[in-house]
């Protein structure tokens, strides 16, 4: 029996919106959002301070920093 062979093509940089560098942009954006754990337990209260806000606002400010970034980005 023959069996239909289907090609799939995954040059992701092809098919994104903004080509190599819109891909790269989320790349990086999706990279760099495993950082903010690391960041939050090793300097979290120290860059709060930084910015006089609590901890848990700040994390809420980097939440809705990179939910701006996916608004855009889509």
């Amino acid at each position: 029996m023959d069996v239909p062979k289907t090609q799939f093509d995954i040059d992701h940089v092809e098919h994104s919106v903004g080509g190599l560098g819109g891909h790269a942009f989320r790349r990086i954006t999706h990279v760099s959002m495993a950082l903010i754990p690391v960041i939050y337990y090793s300097r979290g209260e120290e860059i709060a301070g930084y910015f006089s806000v609590s901890l848990p606002e700040f994390v809420s400010y980097v939440f809705f920093a990179i939910l701006a970034i996916e608004v855009v980005r889509l």
